[in-house]
């Protein structure tokens, strides 16, 4: 929380420990700059409340989602970003590094990579099956610059084998993942060229999926794609 004191302001971190401790204290302490600055800039937004805080996810006002945006640029400036996405390149390959070199979030430094990428890109975070092979994917968190594009809530076994193949491992895998197009009106998703990548271990394993709706598949994925469609459904 930040709070007013006589002379100042104090900034009021929860204790964390560890590197995601320390990478959230760090994300925490720029948002609440945020609030600072638009104190200081914005002649119509002042102060009335003697705290400001972090609100919950569903209980976000525009002050706070600004205030997002602000720790994303203190922490993640643009420029300097977006030299160094064309030095390392914007792949899921390199998602790690830039997270490593920035001091960031996996989904936080995918969210940068994605809104300043040359190409139209979305992010999914899956949480793969543990127990049952029959058990499907269960979507965590999504992410597109537009909000023209989204994945879908639930897919079928079959369809989500590109994110069981990647949590078995912890190399970049490349193939095809099912997407929505909101333009399109069409409730059946359709099959795009896709990155998928695992973070973590046992019950903390993840799954990051990058679509890239503009790329049109190969003749062997666009196959493959339609075999598992007919087998889906």
């Amino acid at each position: 929380m930040l709070v007013r004191r006589r002379k100042g302001y104090s900034i009021i971190l929860k204790q964390l420990n560890g590197v995601s401790g320390v990478t959230r204290q760090k994300i925490s302490f720029a948002h609440e700059l945020g609030h600072l600055l638009i104190q200081k800039y914005s002649v119509s937004q002042q102060f009335d409340d003697s705290t400001k805080h972090r609100l919950s996810r569903n209980r976000q006002d525009d002050e706070e989602q600004l205030c997002e945006q602000l720790a994303t640029e203190i922490l993640m400036p643009r420029l300097a970003f977006e030299e160094d996405g064309w030095m390392e390149g914007w792949s899921i390959n390199n998602l790690k590094a830039l997270a490593r070199k920035y001091g960031a979030s996996i989904p936080a430094t995918s969210r940068r990579m994605i809104d300043l990428m040359p190409e139209t890109g979305v992010m999914a975070s899956w949480k793969p099956p543990l127990k049952s092979a029959a058990e499907r994917p269960k979507l965590l968190s999504s992410y597109c610059p537009s909000s023209r594009y989204q994945p879908r809530n639930s897919v079928s076994r079959l369809k989500s084998w590109l994110i069981t193949r990647a949590s078995g491992v912890q190399q970049v895998q490349t193939g095809f993942a099912p997407l929505v197009d909101r333009n399109s009106g069409l409730v059946t998703p359709k099959d795009v060229p896709a990155e998928a990548w695992a973070w973590g271990h046992g019950e903390f394993n993840k799954v990051m999926v990058w679509y890239y709706p503009d790329r049109e598949l190969s003749s062997d994925q666009r196959s493959l794609s339609m075999d598992l469609t007919r087998k889906a459904v």
